[in-house]
């Protein structure tokens, strides 16, 4: 099961700007155990399928991006959205745009 902070992806970490949240994936050490620890099949199944999904969404960043933007300006008034401009740029970053897919 993962769960997906949408708040947290976009602006609202605890203690933001204080590098109290510096992670941009959080995996639980209970949930490695769940899996059988870093060694197991099911570990590395589900890394296999977390990078399939991550490269998934990276192909399609900018209609994500895209989409996130008209959210904003929409009229939704979300404390996620405040700050506009930083929140694209961060979630920008997030899809590791210059790097390689390798």
């Amino acid at each position: 099961m993962i769960h997906v902070d949408f708040g947290f992806m976009f602006s609202n970490s605890p203690g933001k700007n204080m590098n109290f949240e510096s992670m941009a994936f959080k995996l639980t050490q209970e949930y490695v155990d769940v899996l059988g620890g870093q060694r197991s099949k099911f570990f590395n199944q589900f890394r296999t399928l977390m990078i399939k999904g991550f490269l998934a969404l990276r192909l399609h960043a900018e209609e994500i991006i895209s989409f996130v933007e008209m959210s904003m300006v929409s009229g939704i008034d979300l404390p996620c959205f405040r700050g506009r401009d930083l929140v694209l740029s961060e979630l920008r970053d997030r899809f590791k745009l210059e790097m390689t897919e390798a």
